[in-house]
This record gives structure tokens, C-alpha cells and sequence, in this order.
């Protein structure tokens, strides 16, 4: 039986609604109330009470009541409610009963009282396991005992002690499956028991009893709560720290869940966290954590999908612990490694693993192959044999290897060699050879092509993607890493290979191919940790997948270039030029970045410098070439650190777009390294190559540039067009098409393949433009250079014209003449110049000093005396050529 009484109604109504609740016998009791009650009650809050034994359901019980419920009752929550106070209460029995909240509906009060009193009687009030039930306060009185069980959703607002810290039979059952929260928006103490799942949420610091000494089930932080952990602690689920603070203390805490920081602060302070769970763990979150100390105790193991650094000590007990891609594992200069049996840390293709310690623990380093099939640049970012690092791949063409007979897939490049350049190129002895540290290695990757008739039939078994590992120790950084750095010089001699004679290259002395030796990625140009003794400041790597797999050598120079940052990843082989005797190149753990990219993937952006950088890209028959001129006070005309060379493509499909130094310098650059520009005019040619299938090729190209916002307005810049003889304004527009014919090279005619794949040839590209003047090359059938740069040309009437690259004679000024005469001419490199006035006859009638001009315009002022009239020559020698022009005086 339940009972209701109603404040704020009219008489007949209140009367009515009790005679329907009530007995007949208390009618006239009921009858003298409402005589002298009505319109005479205050406003309070309702009241509704469940009999003993009774079940309600909420949605009949009005929002704001006070309800009292008897024992044996039961609230159905069928709706979500808001009442007033509960109490919790027998009427009159003797022995045990309980009071149950179920239904999925919330029951949100004020206040829960649990009232026992006289008798032999034992109350428990129950939260089923599909009830939710938030109130600020849990308390007791009497003098009986009272439990209580949660089995579903407790959550608590109350400041304090939320919950009555004494007065109960028992301490509080919290059942496995159930959660209690603390969501107060003040001070909270924690009620001394161990939970299942907790939740602190709200604002305050939530303080933990002395008897809290494990949470069975998942325990989360959130909103701007803080909290401190009072002592070793036992999480039987996950711990999440979503916002607000976690202070672990100085304890030894086992989870035996994953661990997930998304946000607020989690300080580990000296303890230590062990991960002991039974399935597979995780770290992972939007947040980076520190831990002081991390032990791995899980055989099924331990795996990081965020950023987690380690300031004292890393103990793998038993199991891994695997960092996932795109994750990072720090170990602090401060921290130690320890492992016991198998146990290793795993770094999945492009984690991200710092190890600034003294410690060498066994690694598993993975990296993932994808793309086009063809060259890659690698070595090994650990010490080990060449059978681990290609385990899961194809080699072939040394002892060993799956096809040791058929040509070489595996190639190291050996600077030492002072013949041509085909002629530097090694294999390993086995395939259980040791790879050297820091040693690079071209190696190709054939995707499942068909295997040659020489070795049978089939498919090669090396289909991309592919993932190779390599397993052991990394080089110890407890003292600098040398890589192994040669400088050979060459000389220009001739080579006998058979029946033909070869000039050696003198251009490809000094360059190293090395590789990544660490598990980390490298910052090549940190401005801390290296140090470098004659080398160039370039660094050169190949992505195979550039441009839908046709390649391409990247580079960077520290402030300009395509690679991106410079970040060289583990497992990636680079290129690097050594330029004087006796180089070094050697590194520290300060040269290990954070940062992280793809294996000659991903580019990440740098900070614009105040230097000038012109980049230009080239686009056409399905093909893409990039090129810089990069401008600075410590740019020089002639070769120096900052350039970047153009090296052979390991491809049948390429398209190249480089530089000259200048006009007298045959180097190919796809960085060019310049003086800023200044007084003297700068003329750099500009050239292209192109082949499809070994073929030089006819076809349709754009080319676009990007001009820095900070180019002087001073300074012109003109792009000359040699094929069409024509001068286009680079700074009024930004892109100009053309048709071109790409020369023969000697990298075309070296483009024999062997086994189904081309071979590497020479390192630098066999450039087939000369040097020199475009128009007086010394070979009638080497090509013409398409396109020379001019930088600060100076032009007649301020209007560019097309001027070719070399000294040019203009008509003089005024012609005919009467008293004096201007005579302007052009050098487009630094050059004596001689110029003279004859007759028609030939006969010298006035000779100007000799003396040497920069590049540029120039005029000449001659103010003739007793000179008949009639028609005369003048003559320009310039470059060991004659340049004329006839004149006419009045």
C-alpha cells in the first residue's frame, strides 16, 4: 500500500484523490481535515511512499517528491526522475529485507537516508545493475545495521564526504560491473572501499581513504577534478585520464587494462606503473605520457599508439613492448633498459624511437616497402646480417641470396675505386655477412614480376607491400658515431674497359653512400650533436614513388630543397659528398629528432629563412621535375656546400630539370647555390632533359616558378628562350609553355637492363649541354641549352628583350652622328673588352682603352675631332670573337 498527500489543490479535489487512496474507516477523519485545513496549507514538497513489498513505477510518482520506501519495496525507474530526499526504512519486521532501485531510467535525490531503528533488523538498499541513481548524499541513522550493494550507477555531488563515512554493517558492496562516480563541483573525500569502476569528474580534489587500495574495473579522471594516489594501487581495467589531474605519488601501481591520456595533466612522479594484464595492453591517447618507471608484465604484451617518454627505467619482465606507427617511445638520458628472456621492444614501419640513454636493449625494427617496384636506398638501423634485414624479400647475385646466380639486386657503392663509375659498385660476400653500420645499399624491389627463363618459371615472391625487419642492438651513442666517410680524388685520365676508352668522372669523387645506423630518425642539419669536416651540406635520397613511381632523388640543403626537413628515418640510405681530404661526419644521440616521416614519404614543412629561393617546376608528358636557386650571402658562382648535384635517375622514365653554376661551369644542380644579387648581373643556364623507356622524347612542358615576396623589386628577373629566341618577364608572370625535343644522353644509352631490371650507371648526370656560349659550342652536334636565368640584366629602354649568352654589340647611338657618339654594349660574364673605330679601308681611326667589364650593359661616349663625314666600322672584340656595327657621321 502506498500513500500521497498533495499540497496546493482545491478542497474537493484533495478530497476526492484521498478518498480513492484511503480506507473508509478514516473517511471522516479525512472529512474534519479538509473542513479546517482548506486554504490554510502551505506549499511543500509532495510526499510518496512505497509499502512494504510494493513495486512502483517512477512514472507515477510526481518530479520533486520526497519518498520514503519501506522494506522489500522496489522503485522501477521506468522514466528519469528528479526527487527530493529518500529514506530508506522498515515499518515493522523482524530479520533481513532490502530496499531495490532497478529500470534503466535515472533517480536523481537530494539526499538517500538509510534509516534503521529497534528490532532485529538488517537493511540493504540495492542499486540494480541497470539503475542509475545520482544523489549528493548517502548517509544512515539508527541504531540497526544497514548495507548497501551497488551493482549498477552510483554517482555522487555531495561535497565532503559524500558518502556516510561510518554507521554501516558492512563496508559498501560495490559489484563487479557496477560504477560509482564522484562528480561534485567541490572537495570530495573517496569513500574507503575498493571499487569496481570509478569516475572522478567534476571540479575539487577528490581524496582517497586510507582502505581504497584497489579499483577491479576501469578508473577515469576527467572534467577539472584532481586527484593523488596515497598508495599502491591496483587497476584491474584501464585508467584514463581524460582532463583534470593525476599525481601517482611514490607507489608501485599494477594496471592490468590499457592506459589512455587524452588530455589534463598526468604526473607520474617516482612510481612505478606495471602492466601485468592477461590480454593485450595499450598506451595510447591525444596526450604524451611520462613515466617514471614502466615494467612490462604481459606475455601477450604492451603496445604504444601515442607518445610515451621514460625519465628512470624500462623493465621488460616477460612480453613486448611495441611501439605502434606513428606512435614514439623517448628513453631520457636519465632512464635505464633492462629485459628478461625474449621479452624486446618491437618499433612497428614509422614509430618513432628516441633512445638518448646509455642503454642498448634488443630491438625489432620493422619498415614498410610500398609503392613502385624498382631501387630503394637503405642499410640497417641495427647490427645485424644481411639474411635478417632481407629475410622476408628477394636477393639475388652473391653467395647466399635466393637467386645467386642472376644480376645483383643488393649493391653498395665503394668511393674508394678511382676508375669509372661503374666500377664502384660492390656486393656482399654472403648473405650472412654483417652489415656495416652506417653503410647504404641500393637494393631492388621487383613487386611479384615475372621471374627471368634463367631461373624458371614464375613470379618473383616479393610483392609489394612488403615489410622487412631487421633485429638486434643499435650503435651505442654513450660516444660519437663515425660513419665510414672516404674522399678519393680523381683525375680526368682515361679508363680502358675492353675496346673503348671511358673518362672517369671527375664530378663523382667523394660521394658517400651511407645510411641511417639508429632506430631514430636523424636530423642531418640539428643545429647540435654533429660533427662534420669536409663534407657538402647536401643531403640526397631517393623516393621511388615519386610521381606515380617514376623517382626521383630528393634533397635538401639545410634551408631549401624538396626532401622536406632533412629527417632521415631508419632503414633510409642517402647520399652525401665529401669535398677534402681526410672528411668526418659523426653524430650524437642531440642529433635524434622527435619529429617523425614516412621512409622518403612524408615532407614536413619548414620555416621561410630571409634568404632568396626560386623554385621551379617542370611538368609534362606525365612527368614531373623540380629545381632551386637558392640566393645568400654565402652563395659562390662555382661549387660549394649548399649545392646540390643532379644525379642519375634509377629509372627508364625521368625528367630532369637543372642548372649551371654559371655560364662557364658545366656542373648539373638541382639546387644551386648563388651570391645574392647585386650590382653584377647573374646569367645561370638552365637545362632539360627528358626519357621515356630509355628514349629521349618530343613533348609539351610547362614550366612554373614561385618568386619569394621578398625579391628586390630592383632586380629583373628573365627567363631567355634559346628555341624560340625569346625573353619572358619571370616577374609578371609565373609559368611559360613550350615544346621540346629532350637530347640524347649518355644515361640514354646506358640504359641497358639486365634481368629485367636497369642497372645503376654513373652516379652524377652525364649533363650533354656544354658550357659556354649558347650559340659557339665547341661540339656542332652537342644540343643547345633551351633556357638561360638572367639576374639583374639591365635592358635598353628598361623593356627585356631576348639577348643569347654571349657579348653583344649594339647599334650606336645617334646614327647618323655629328659631334658625338654612344656606343652601348653587352658581356654576360666578366670579360676584357677591346673596341675600336676603322674606315671603310680598314684603317684604324680611333682606339678606346682595353680594360675588363663586369656582366651587363655597358656604354661607350666618343667625341671625335677633325673626323670627315662618311661611313665607318665599329669593332667589338669580346670572348675571341668580333662584333661590328656601322656608323655614319655628318
Amino acid at each position: 500500500m502506498h500513500k500521497q498527500i498533495i499540497n496546493k489543490t482545491t478542497g474537493e479535489e484533495k478530497f476526492r484523490y484521498l478518498v480513492s487512496k484511503v480506507s473508509y474507516t478514516r473517511i471522516a477523519l479525512l472529512l474534519l481535515f479538509l473542513c479546517t485545513g482548506l486554504g490554510s496549507l502551505e506549499a511543500h514538497a509532495q510526499s510518496f511512499e512505497l509499502g512494504r513489498d510494493e513495486t512502483i513505477n517512477a512514472s507515477g510518482i510526481p518530479d520533486g517528491s520526497n519518498i520514503v520506501i519501506n522494506h522489500g519495496a522496489t522503485l522501477v525507474m521506468d522514466v528519469s526522475k528528479n526527487f527530493g530526499i529518500a529514506t530508506v526504512q522498515f515499518i515493522s519486521q523482524n530479520g533481513d529485507a532490502e530496499v531495490i532501485i532497478s529500470g534503466p531510467g535515472t533517480a536523481s535525490f537530494s539526499e538517500i537516508d538509510i534509516a534503521v531503528s529497534g528490532g532485529r533488523r538488517s537493511l540493504t538498499f540495492v542499486i540494480g545493475p541497470d539503475a542509475t541513481v545520482e544523489v549528493q548524499s548517502l548517509t544512515n541513522t539508527g541504531n540497526r545495521p544497514k548495507n548497501v550493494r551497488v551493482e549498477g550507477v552510483l554517482r555522487l555531488s555531495g561535497n565532503g564526504h559524500a558518502i556516510a563515512t561510518s554507521g554501516w554493517d558492512n563496508p559498501i558492496d560495490f559489484r563487479p560491473g557496477s560504477t560509482v562516480e564522484y562528480n561534485g563541483s567541490g572537495n570530495q573525500s573517496i569513500y574507503s572501499a575498493n571499487y569496481h569502476n570509478l569516475i572522478l569528474s567534476g571540479s575539487g580534489v577528490k581524496t582517497f581513504q586510507s582502505g581504497t587500495n584497489s579499483i577491479n574495473g576501469d578508473f577515469i579522471l576527467s572534467g577539472t577534478a584532481g586527484t593523488t594516489l596515497n598508495r599502491s594501487m591496483t587497476f584491474g581495467g584501464k585508467l584514463e585520464v581524460s582532463s583534470g589531474v593525476l599525481n601517482a605519488g611514490n607507489f608501485n601501481h599494477t594496471l592490468g587494462g590499457d592506459f589512455i591520456h587524452n588530455g589534463g595533466t598526468f604526473n607520474s612522479a617516482t612510481s612505478t606503473f606495471d602492466f601485468n594484464g592477461n590480454f593485450t595492453q595499450t598506451i595510447s591517447g591525444a596526450s604524451q605520457s611520462t613515466f617514471h618507471r614502466l615494467a612490462v608484465n604481459n606475455l601477450s604484451g604492451v603496445f604504444l599508439s601515442s607518445d610515451v617518454r621514460i625519465s628512470n627505467a624500462l623493465n621488460l619482465q616477460s612480453g613486448n613492448l611495441s611501439v605502434n606507427s606513428d606512435a614514439s617511445l623517448t628513453l631520457e638520458n636519465t632512464s635505464t633498459v633492462s629485459s628478461q628472456g625474449n621479452s624486446i621492444i618491437v618499433l612497428e614501419p614509422s614509430a618513432n624511437y628516441r633512445n638518448l640513454s646509455n642503454s642498448t636493449p634488443l630491438l625489432e625494427v620493422r619498415q614498410l616497402l610500398q609503392g613502385a617496384k624498382g631501387w630503394r636506398l637503405l642499410g640497417s638501423p641495427v647490427f645485424t646480417t644481411y639474411a635478417d634485414l632481407l629475410g622476408n624479400a628477394v636477393t639475388q647475385g652473391f653467395a647466399g641470396a635466393t637467386f645467386p646466380s642472376l644480376q645483383p639486386n643488393l649493391l653498395w657503392w665503394d668511393e674508394t675505386d678511382k676508375g669509372t663509375s661503374l666500377q664502384a659498385w660492390r656486393t656482399p660476400e654472403g648473405i650472412n655477412e654483417f652489415v656495416i653500420s652506417g653503410r647504404g645499399h641500393y637494393f631492388y624491389v621487383f613487386d611479384g614480376a615475372s621471374l627471368p627463363s634463367s631461373a624458371g618459371t614464375g613470379n618473383y615472391a616479393d610483392q609489394l607491400p612488403l615489410t622487412i625487419s631487421a633485429t638486434g642492438t643499435e650503435v651505442n651513442l654513450s660516444s660519437p658515431f663515425s660513419f665510414p666517410l672516404t674522399f678519393t680524388r680523381r683525375d680526368t685520365s682515361l679508363v680502358a674497359t675492353g675496346d673503348e676508352l671511358t673518362e672517369v668522372n671527375q664530378a663523382d669523387q667523394g660521394f658517400n653512400l651511407l645510411a641511417n645506423p639508429a632506430a631514430s630518425f636523424i636530423d642531418f642539419h640539428a643545429p647540435n650533436g654533429w660533427t662534420k669536416q669536409g663534407i657538402d651540406q647536401t643531403v640526397y635520397v631517393w623516393d621511388p614513388n615519386f610521381n606515380n613511381g617514376q623517382g626521383k632523388f630528393l634533397t635538401f640543403n639545410g634551408e631549401v630543397g624538396d626532401l622536406g626537413s632533412g629527417l632521415i628515418p631508419p632503414f633510409q640510405g642517402f647520399w652525401i659528398r665529401a669535398n677534402a681530404d681526410n672528411p668526418v661526419l659523426s653524430f650524437s644521440n642531440a642529433v635524434k629528432s622527435g619529429n617523425s616521416k614516412s621512409f622518403v614519404g612524408r615532407v614536413i614543412p619548414t620555416e621561410a629563412d630571409e634568404a632568396l629561393n626560386l623554385k621551379f617546376a617542370l611538368s609534362g608528358e606525365g612527368m614531373k621535375a623540380n629545381s632551386f636557386l637558392h640566393f645568400s650571402e654565402s652563395g659562390e658562382e662555382g661549387p660549394d656546400t649548399k649545392d646540390a648535384y643532379q644525379l642519375e635517375s634509377l629509372t627508364e622514365d625521368w625528367l630532369l630539370l637543372y642548372t649551371y653554376g654559371g655560364l662557364r661551369s658545366k656542373s648539373p644542380l638541382v639546387i644551386n647555390h648563388l651570391p645574392l644579387p647585386g650590382e653584377e648581373q647573374q646569367s645561370i643556364p638552365l637545362h632539360i632533359a627528358a626519357s621515356k623507356g630509355g628514349r629521349n622524347i618530343n613533348g609539351r612542358y610547362t614550366l612554373n616558378w614561385e618568386v619569394p615576396d621578398n625579391w628586390p623589386s630592383e632586380v629583373t628577373l628573365v627567363l631567355m628562350d634559346h628555341l624560340q629566341k625569346k625573353a619572358v618577364d619571370m616577374l609578371a608572370q609565373d609559368s611559360y609553355d613550350f615544346v621540346f625535343q629532350a637530347p640524347k644522353t649518355t644515361g640514354n644509352a646506358q640504359a641497358r637492363k639486365d634481368m629485367g631490371f636497369k642497372a645503376p650507371q654513373a652516379l652524377i648526370f652525364q649533363s650533354p649541354y656544354e658550357a659556354g656560349e649558347v650559340n659557339a659550342r665547341t661540339n656542332p652536334k652537342a644540343p643547345m641549352r633551351p633556357f638561360t636565368i638572367l639576374v639583374g640584366g639591365e635592358f635598353i629602354r628598361d623593356q627585356p628583350e631576348y639577348r643569347p649568352d654571349f657579348a653583344k654589340l649594339f647599334t650606336p647611338m645617334p646614327n647618323p652622328f655629328e659631334r658625338e657618339l654612344r656606343i652601348p654594349f653587352y658581356v654576360p660574364v666578366e670579360e676584357v673588352v677591346s673596341m675600336r673605330i676603322l674606315n671603310v679601308q680598314g684603317q684604324q681611326v680611333h682606339q678606346f682603352e682595353e680594360k675588363i667589364f663586369r656582366p651587363g650593359i655597358h656604354e661607350l661616349y666618343w667625341e671625335p675631332v677633325n673626323l670627315p663625314k662618311g661611313v665607318y666600322i665599329v669593332q667589338m672584340l669580346a670572348e675571341g670573337r668580333f662584333l661590328t656595327q656601322k656608323i655614319i657621321k655628318d
